[in-house]
């Protein structure tokens, strides 16, 4: 039997592309031998809906904050358990240290040919991910993973997504909206679009400069409360979502989507969401002008990002705060907790079609 071994921490991630990484390269295991605590015993409960076609065996440890040896013998006991071992996998990037060198020094004590044992740990270096081997030796974990992949593994299920831009979509009516934004033009926003009863104002007279590509007299009652979800704040994550689907391939982007919600819930929506590799990267788009606003999205696009996408998660706040407020906003932005603060886009890179591409792809690369 080839037995593999992981440590399940918070970090779930990683397990799930080193299995989809061995089982690529062909290294044949029949079990999974799965180490957790109370605590993370629901992450492993994820891992295995995602990877259901593996067998998991589940060891649980309890009470060993800096007892590496309880790990050691409860993990040597189950080796002893199970039979015909020929080969045997430890990964020990996630979990406690306590539980990494306990499982370390169990498969080390281990009746077995050196040459039968492999040790690995996950590393991310400027963003990317590697798989580093015993004696240094390097593979770059290029697993590509769905959107829905990465949030599966961290709990979070039955998503549903656009992955298409509407029919209102064109980047001169995105810049012309951005134009009314710059304008404070409340008139257009608050009174003209933001409607109980739209048909109760000339709507049609606010878009006879708009360069639209869609015909104004034949949208319907149903499409109409459409193009006013667009104009008050879809158009901002569809400019987003459009421009990262043109340098998709470049940057080897595998899932692009927008107008992420989960299910019924009503409290879960998120922008737009993209994933390269074993990563996530969450953006969040406001119209609002307020510089407390912007903060307030960038700290919930942080929160959002690690909850679907783990710690590694990158995200992005994508505002219409003049450049002026920028450095102040990163700033308030900045934790002392640990983990990257959000990237910040301002109004002046939206209205730079070129730049903002730029920067995107920066957060990328």
């Amino acid at each position: 039997m080839n037995l593999l071994i992981l440590l399940i921490g918070d970090n779930n991630i990683s397990n799930y592309a080193l299995i989809k990484f061995l089982k690529r390269e062909e290294f044949k295991f029949d079990k999974v031998l799965c180490v957790v605590t109370n605590k993370t015993e629901s992450n492993l409960n994820n891992l295995q809906l995602l990877a259901k076609d593996e067998e998991f065996i589940k060891l649980k440890v309890e009470d060993i904050k800096g007892n590496f040896v309880k790990v050691k013998d409860k993990i040597k006991n189950k080796l002893d358990e199970l039979e015909n071992i020929e080969n045997i996998f430890l990964d020990f990037t996630g979990g406690l240290k306590s539980m990494s060198l306990g499982a370390y020094l169990a498969i080390d004590e281990y009746e077995l040919e050196e040459d039968k044992k492999y040790f690995s740990y996950i590393m991310y270096d400027e963003g990317k991910s590697k798989v580093v081997f015993k004696r240094g030796i390097e593979r770059e974990l290029n697993e590509s993973l769905t959107i829905d992949e990465i949030a599966q593994v961290h709990g979070i299920s039955e998503l549903e997504s656009k992955t298409q831009n509407s029919e209102f979509y064109s980047d001169d009516f995105v810049l012309w909206l951005l134009g009314k934004i710059k304008n404070s033009e409340k008139e257009f926003f608050e009174n003209l679009w933001d409607l109980d009863n739209i048909k109760s104002v000339d709507w049609k007279k606010s878009l006879v400069n708009a360069p639209v590509k869609f015909n104004i007299d034949e949208i319907s009652n149903k499409k109409l409360k459409k193009l006013q979800q667009f104009i008050k704040g879809d158009f901002l994550e569809e400019y987003i979502f459009v421009l990262l689907k043109e340098f998709k391939e470049e940057l080897n982007i595998f899932d692009i989507t927008w107008n992420v919600k989960k299910g019924k819930d009503a409290n879960f929506e998120v922008d737009v969401v993209a994933s390269k590799n074993n990563n996530l990267y969450l953006f969040s788009c406001t119209t609002d002008k307020s510089k407390t606003r912007a903060k307030q999205k960038g700290f919930e696009a942080k929160e959002r990002a690690t909850q679907m996408g783990g710690k590694n998660a990158k995200a992005v706040l994508v505002s219409c705060i003049d450049l002026s407020q920028k450095n102040q906003l990163e700033e308030d932005l900045t934790e002392n907790k640990g983990g990257e603060s959000p990237e910040v886009i301002v109004y002046e890179d939206l209205l730079d079609k070129e730049q903002l591409k730029n920067k995107l792809k920066d957060i990328f690369r």
